[in-house]
Formats: structure tokens, C-alpha cells, sequence
């Protein structure tokens, strides 16, 4: 967003852009990443999944439900965000409940005892900062197992986002009686005018994902920056993009046709910029299960409970954040 974009500018490019484009000639060395084809993903039109989804004839009558948060929690270095110690003493609270959290900007230390007091068994924070550069600030916290983990980072940047290093964090995770899905926690370019480089992004989440392809239960969440400012969903072109790319499910206009499901208000939230309209920045997306995904027959059906907008009232007398966060309830369904 804008005003991360001139705080990143004022406190650090004065300061170090200088040493970390001479050093780095314009950006640290992105993690290594195994090549893939860049092709978009295989994908054949998907049936919206309803209340009562159209099982198999014989389906085995069990499932679980995943309860899924995604929440850009603004921890930037301080003093670059306000509050923020009020903020995350009431933040450990907040998060409990959720099955997986995917967290966004959890970029300063000040988040390890946020997690340590949210009581996740299993978490992991992609902490690859260095002297040079931001780490990715993304973090994952869990009540299952975490079985496997990869990181991609973007290939391009711009501005403030040059300071991070911005990708994708991979985890797989074993649900008891319902076995391995696929969770990926992303952070997009943040200036609202580089479409393009949201678009490169997509490219790389695409490439990212083909990777670790296994045919599982596969969750996309984070803070996409896919602006839109009304219920159309056609504002961004790079929406449009990752929606040619994938076919996702997107949960919260699944399970909400007639809400605009902002994340970013400046007209309820004190903290948000006000000089940006009211958008919509975070998403919860889920896999079609019939993508085309060859060598292993689908065992699942995703049902939509609900999905709704949290954090977007006042905890403690302060909202815990500039974004608002997004919440999803998966019912899976086994069919096997």
C-alpha cells in the first residue's frame, strides 16, 4: 500500500539503498528454485461448491471441517507502524481458533511472542532476512503437522518491496483421517500501480505450485494486493490474470455475492491509508479439485461453509491492524 511504500522510502532507502543496490546490483540473489515450465496450470471449468454439494452415489459420510485466517498483521520494523505493541498483546488472543493461519508482514521480531502465546503446536515463520534486506514476513501457524516446506522468491520488484525478500511460503500438512493438503501464504507487490509485476508474480505462484503439485487439497491465501474497490471483482488486471491462471475458487465471493469484502478501509479503520479508497487486498483461494492433475484420482469434495471478513472492529480500544483479515471455513468432504 501507498503509505508503506513512503515510510519503507523515507526510514530505509535514505538510509541503506545505497549499500544494497552497489552490494547487490539492485537486489539480493533470489533463493534458488528448480526449474518449471511456466505454463499455467491444467485446469477444466470448476462447479462452484454450495451448502449441499452434489456428492458421489456412495460416498463414505464423513468429513472435516479446516477453519482458515489470513492476516496481513502490519509488523513492519518499528516505528514504522503505530501501536504496535498494544497491537500484538491483544493479537495472540485474537488468532486462537483457526486450524491453519497464514500471516502476512511478519516482518519484525516483536511477532515471536505473538506466536508463542497463540498456542499453535506447529508453526514456521520464513525468517530469511540478512543485514541487506527485509525477510519475506510471511508466517504459518497450524494445529496439524507441518510435513514439508519450500520458499520462491519473486523475480522482480520495485521500490520500498526491493528491501524484502517478498515470495511464497509452501507447507504441506497432514490432517488426521483426511491426509496431506497443500497451503501456500504469499505477499504481492504492494504499489497499487505495478500491475505488472502482480502479474510476474502469478507467473511465479503458478511455476511454484506446479513444483509441489501432488494432487492434493490445495489452499492459495495471503495479501495478493489485487485491488478492487467494488463488488465487480474487475478492477485488477491482475485478478483477472491469476483467475486465467488457476480457475481458483475464491471463498469469500462464493460464500458472499453481495459483499464487497474490503480488507483495506480507511473509512472504518484509523490505521488504513486515507488516501486510498476502500479495497479488497485479501484473498482465500481454493484449488478446483478436478484441475486436471494426472496420477491421483480425486478422494475430496470442498464444500464452502462460510467466509467472512474479521478483525474489523476495535479489540482493546485499537483495531489490530491497517488490513482486516479473512476467515474461511472448508468443509472436505471424503469421498473414499
Amino acid at each position: 500500500m501507498q503509505k508503506i511504500f513512503n515510510s519503507f522510502k523515507f526510514l530505509f532507502y535514505v538510509s541503506f539503498s545505497a549499500i544494497i543496490f552497489s552490494a547487490c546490483g539492485g537486489r539480493p540473489k533470489p533463493l534458488p528454485v528448480a526449474p518449471v515450465s511456466p505454463q499455467p496450470l491444467p485446469s477444466v471449468p470448476v462447479s462452484i461448491p454450495t451448502k449441499e454439494p452434489n456428492l458421489n452415489p456412495n460416498p463414505i459420510n464423513s468429513y472435516t471441517d479446516l477453519k482458515i485466517l489470513s492476516y496481513n498483521v502490519w509488523g513492519l520494523p518499528n516505528p514504522l507502524t503505530k501501536d504496535q505493541k498494544k497491537r500484538f498483546d491483544s493479537m495472540p488472543e485474537a488468532l486462537k481458533g483457526y486450524d491453519i493461519v497464514n500471516l502476512q508482514e511478519t516482518f519484525t521480531d516483536n511477532i515471536n511472542p505473538v506466536i508463542e502465546k497463540a498456542g499453535y503446536p506447529f508453526y514456521l515463520r520464513m525468517n530469511n532476512g540478512n543485514f541487506l534486506s527485509l525477510n519475506s514476513g510471511l508466517t504459518v501457524l497450524s494445529k496439524y503437522p507441518i510435513v514439508k516446506r519450500d520458499f520462491a522468491r519473486f523475480d522482480d520488484c520495485t521500490n520500498s518491496d526491493c528491501l524484502a525478500n517478498k515470495g511464497v511460503l509452501f507447507v504441506r500438512i497432514n490432517i488426521p483421517e483426511l491426509g496431506d493438503i497443500d497451503v501456500y501464504n504469499t505477499h504481492y507487490q504492494a504499489i497499487m500501480a505495478k500491475e505488472d509485476l502482480r502479474i510476474q508474480a502469478n507467473k511465479n505462484l503458478s511455476a511454484f505450485v506446479q513444483k509441489n503439485e501432488s494432487g492434493n487439497l490445495t489452499i492459495l491465501s495471503g495479501d495478493f494486493n489485487f485491488a478492487n474497490t467494488d463488488l465487480s471483482d474487475s478492477k485488477s488486471r491482475s485478478l483477472k490474470d491469476f483467475q486465467s491462471r488457476f480457475n481458483p475458487i475464491d471463498t469469500f465471493r462464493t460464500a458472499n455475492p453481495g459483499l464487497p469484502g474490503f480488507t483495506s478501509d480507511p473509512s472504518q479503520n484509523n490505521y488504513s491509508d486515507k488516501s486510498e479508497p476502500p479495497q479488497r487486498l485479501d484473498y482465500i483461494f481454493v484449488l478446483p479439485e478436478n484441475r486436471g492433475f494426472l496420477g491421483k484420482e480425486v478422494n475430496y469434495k470442498v464444500e464452502i461453509v462460510d467466509s467472512k471478513i474479521v478483525f474489523n472492529n476495535k479489540i482493546n480500544g485499537l483495531f489490530l491492524s491497517d488490513h482486516f483479515g479473512v476467515s474461511t471455513t472448508l468443509r472436505i468432504h471424503r469421498l473414499k
